[in-house]
C-alpha cells in the first residue's frame, strides 16, 4: 500500500499556519497520509530571499483581517490577534523540534498556536513556553538545554534554506510528491495531490456529482461508507 507524505513548513507566528494545522491532519486522515511539520520562521524565509513584503494599503490590510475572522470562523477556532502581529516565534519553533522528536508534536503545537493567537500569550516567554511544553509531555529541564543548543538553531536556519531552495516563499506551504503549494486557503489541492498519490480508494475534490461518487468509499480503516452529493 502507498501512503502518501505531506511536509508542511509553519510558523507559531503565522496566523495562516494556524489555520491550516487542524485542516492538514484532517487532509492526511481522510487520504491515508503521512504528515510531517516542519518548523520554519518566517523571517528566516524573507532574509533568504532577500524580497521582504511591501506595506498593505488600508483597503487590503482591513480585508486581510476580515479574510483572517472568516477562515477562523469556518475553521471553528478563535483568533484574537492581528495578522500583523508577528511574534518572536524562535525559541516556541526550536521547542517543537523536540515535541516532533517525542511524537507530542499535536497537544505541543496546538497548545501554542491557541496561546499565541487566542489568548495573547508571549510564545516568546522560556518560563511560559516550558510550562506548556511540560503540560504536552515533555521534560523540563530536557526542553531548557534543548533550547540551548546551537545544532537546534542551525535546523531552523536549514529548514529555512531548504524550504527557499524548493520553491518556498512563505508560511504555511505543503510538499505532496515534490508539489510545492502554498497557502491554507490551497488545503483542498493539498487534499487532492494526496489522493492522486495515494492507493486508497475514496471521492476526491473535483470529483463530486461524478460517477465516481456513487460508488462506495473506503477510509484507511477498512470501513465503507456512502456519501450523499
Amino acid at each position: 500500500m502507498t501512503t502518501p507524505l505531506v511536509e508542511g513548513f509553519f510558523d507559531f507566528a503565522c496566523p495562516w499556519s494556524y489555520l491550516a494545522f487542524n485542516r492538514a491532519r484532517e487532509a492526511a486522515m481522510r487520504t491515508g497520509s503521512t504528515l510531517e511539520w516542519r518548523p520554519v520562521q518566517g523571517a528566516g524565509i524573507e532574509a533568504l530571499l532577500q524580497e521582504p513584503n511591501g506595506p498593505l494599503s488600508a483597503r487590503q490590510a482591513a480585508y486581510q483581517q476580515q479574510d483572517l475572522q472568516d477562515w477562523a470562523s469556518y475553521c471553528g477556532i478563535k483568533i484574537n490577534r492581528s495578522g500583523g502581529d508577528a511574534g518572536d516565534s524562535t525559541a516556541a519553533l526550536k521547542g517543537a523540534f523536540l515535541a516532533l522528536e517525542h511524537g507530542l508534536e499535536k497537544p505541543y503545537m496546538l497548545a501554542v498556536f491557541e496561546a499565541y493567537w487566542a489568548d495573547g500569550a508571549d510564545i516568546s516567554d522560556e518560563d511560559w513556553l516550558v510550562a506548556t511544553a511540560v503540560a504536552a509531555g515533555l521534560d523540563e529541564g530536557g526542553f531548557r538545554e534543548w533550547l540551548l543548543k546551537p545544532a537546534v538553531a542551525e535546523a531552523l536556519q536549514r529548514n529555512a534554506a531548504e524550504y527557499v531552495e524548493r520553491g518556498g516563499f512563505a508560511t504555511p506551504g505543503f510538499f505532496v510528491a515534490g508539489k510545492f503549494i502554498a497557502g491554507n486557503e490551497r488545503m483542498p489541492l493539498v487534499e487532492l495531490a494526496l489522493g492522486q498519490a495515494s492507493d486508497i480508494e475514496f471521492v476526491l475534490p473535483g470529483m463530486h456529482g461524478g460517477p465516481e461518487a456513487d460508488e462506495l468509499v473506503k477510509t484507511k480503516a477498512g470501513q465503507v461508507f456512502r456519501e450523499d452529493y
